[in-house]
This record gives C-alpha cells, structure tokens and sequence, in this order.
C-alpha cells in the first residue's frame, strides 16, 4: 500500500531546505574564517545575497535551531546563537 503522505511537504520543511542549502554554501565561502557564524551574520548574508529573503530573525532562528536538532542536518548550534558544520 502506498503512503498518500509520502510526497506531500509541509512549508516548512520547503523552507529549512531552502536554509540548509544556503547555510551550507555560506559555511563553505566563510567557514575557515568563522568556524563558528553568529546568528545575525548569517541572517545580514542571506539579505543582501540572496534575492528574494524575506524571513524575519526569529523565523530563521528557529529553522537553524531544528536543524541543528535533526541528526542528519549537519548544522550545529553552539552557545543558542552560533552555527556551524559539523565534520567540516
């Protein structure tokens, strides 16, 4: 039987993929000079770089902060407003 759930996607989820891949390329521009990026960096880098960001400061926290909670993410949270790569 199928799983009429299987390929529906919450906006959510749309949303922190859209973060993750954004966070991920960001690290790999700026992560050996900040092996840690506050929370604020990184949400002045999506606004000026990315065309159409418009999410607020605490939208954004929150999706780096259940990122940073999902095993598979790779993005860690130190210190509640600092991110980086883990293995990287």
């Amino acid at each position: 039987m199928t799983n009429p759930f299987d390929k529906y996607q919450f906006e959510e989820e749309l949303e922190r993929e859209y973060i993750s891949n954004n966070f991920r390329l960001l690290y790999q521009s700026k992560g050996y000079k900040f092996p840690r990026i506050k929370l604020l960096q990184i949400f002045k880098a999506f606004k000026k770089i990315l065309p159409n960001f418009e999410m607020s400061l605490a939208d954004l926290k929150s999706h780096l902060d259940a990122l940073s909670d999902a095993p598979d993410s790779g993005i860690r949270c130190k210190n509640d407003d600092e991110y980086f790569m883990e293995g990287a």
